[in-house]
């Protein structure tokens, strides 16, 4: 038997943000009864036992050709563009460990054969994984490295999905 796992997408968008998304894994643990928890909560954790929502898309603002590389850091206040945002359900009290890409790409939404680079991913989880608290609740920030916009870069909207897992550490 393997380890329960969850895996999310996020829409990364050079302008705009998406709806949210959400994207669940059954396991074959039991669920904890807890106290605190809202039932809305309690009842996807029951039903997924872990479980990924999608509170905010990862946003690299506007850019232009020819500008430099953009970060978005986790974590840190931005004044254009922000870190996807995400919440973790489990099983209260249990290590979990966030696994990232290497690099995506963003196309085109009108023309697909332009595209942007992304990489360096990176999250507000410690590498070697964190601990769940009494509810089995944890939010977090991803963010990324958006490649330079090389000079005659086409205009528009930019769009890709990044895909990553949270597994449980025993």
């Amino acid at each position: 038997m393997g380890f329960p796992t969850a895996s999310f997408r996020s829409v990364l968008l050079a302008v705009a943000a998406c709806a949210p998304s959400f994207v669940g894994a059954q396991s074959v643990l039991a669920p904890m009864p807890m106290v605190g928890l809202p039932p809305e909560l309690a009842r996807l954790r029951d039903k997924f036992l872990l479980r990924i929502i999608t509170l905010r898309d990862l946003d690299f603002g506007v850019g232009k050709s020819g500008d430099p590389a953009r970060v978005i850091r986790p974590g840190r206040a931005q004044i254009d563009g922000r870190p996807a945002r995400f919440i973790v359900i489990g099983i209260p009290f249990h290590r979990i460990r966030l696994l990232l890409p290497a690099s995506i790409e963003l196309r085109n939404v009108d023309n697909p054969a332009l595209r942007i680079g992304v990489s360096r991913f990176a999250a507000d989880i410690a590498v070697d994984g964190e601990w769940l608290g009494p509810l089995g609740v944890r939010t977090f920030e991803i963010g990324a490295t958006r490649e330079a916009l090389r000079r005659g870069v086409g205009g528009g909207r930019y769009e890709g999905r990044f895909a990553a897992t949270v597994v449980y550490v025993f």
